[in-house]
């Protein structure tokens, strides 16, 4: 899947997307570039919308994610790395939805082990990413 940012500001997004709790208001200034596509390796649910994550212009060693308001989808096509998965809470604010590779999917640890560097987490991220770049080249 392939997105192109058409906005980049929180002021830009709908209100249910601002939460100052999370860190997203009017003032966020997100690290994409209009008009720039963006390959997505995964997605969730999030205060009722979409949010992709991708490696944005400050891309380190992790994706980011990124509010779907943000973007226009140009290439429809799911990655054969990634399989769904749904952890359902006793509220709608903490029923867990996830698309991304099964390691990420099934482990709802995976992405604070990948952002607080943990080896096996980032190679398992490198390899994937590596392989659904390839995908849709």
């Amino acid at each position: 899947m392939k997105v192109r940012c058409i906005k980049n500001r929180g002021a830009d997004l709908p209100q249910d997307c601002l939460r100052r709790e999370s860190g997203f208001t009017e003032e966020t200034e997100f690290g994409v570039v209009l008009g720039k596509i963006y390959t997505v390796y995964g997605f969730t649910l999030l205060f009722g919308h979409v949010w992709f994550y991708l490696c944005d212009e400050s891309y380190t060693y992790y994706p980011v994610w990124n509010p779907s308001p943000l973007f226009q989808i140009v290439d429809h096509r799911l990655s054969a790395y990634w399989e769904f998965h749904l952890q359902v809470g006793t509220s709608a604010e903490d029923t867990r939805v996830i698309v991304a590779f099964p390691e990420w999917a099934r482990d709802p640890l995976y992405y604070d082990r990948l952002t607080n560097r943990d080896k096996e987490a980032v190679e398992i991220f490198e390899r994937y990413k590596d392989l659904i770049d390839a995908e849709h080249a």
